[in-house]
C-alpha cells in the first residue's frame, strides 16, 4: 500500500524537486554594435517625426488646462492635433 502524500513523504519531495521539464533556453550573443541602423531608427530622427513628437508633447500639455477650464471646442482641437501627430509618427515608422 502507498503512503498518502504529505510534507514528510519522500515521494512528494521527488515530484516537486525533479527540476524543470524543458531544458533552459539557449542564450544568444548580443547584436553587433557595428550593425547598420534599421530603417525605423533612421526615420525616428527625421524632421517630420521630430516635429510630430514636439507637436504631440505640446498637445498633451495644452490638453490638461483645456480640460480643466472646460474649453469645449478647443479641447477637441488640441486632442485632434495630438492624435494626428501620433498617426504621423506611426506612418513614418512604417515607411
Amino acid at each position: 500500500s502507498s503512503k498518502p502524500c504529505n510534507s514528510s513523504s519522500s515521494r512528494c519531495l521527488r515530484i516537486w524537486n525533479s527540476g524543470p521539464i524543458t531544458p533552459p533556453a539557449r542564450v544568444t550573443a548580443p547584436p553587433n554594435d557595428r550593425s547598420p541602423p534599421s530603417q525605423a531608427a533612421c526615420n525616428a530622427r527625421s524632421p517630420v517625426t521630430q516635429t510630430a513628437a514636439w507637436l504631440y508633447l505640446a498637445a498633451r500639455v495644452l490638453y490638461i488646462p483645456a480640460y480643466a477650464l472646460g474649453l469645449t471646442p478647443w479641447r477637441s482641437v488640441v486632442w485632434a492635433l495630438g492624435f494626428f501627430a501620433t498617426l504621423t509618427m506611426l506612418l513614418a515608422a512604417l515607411i
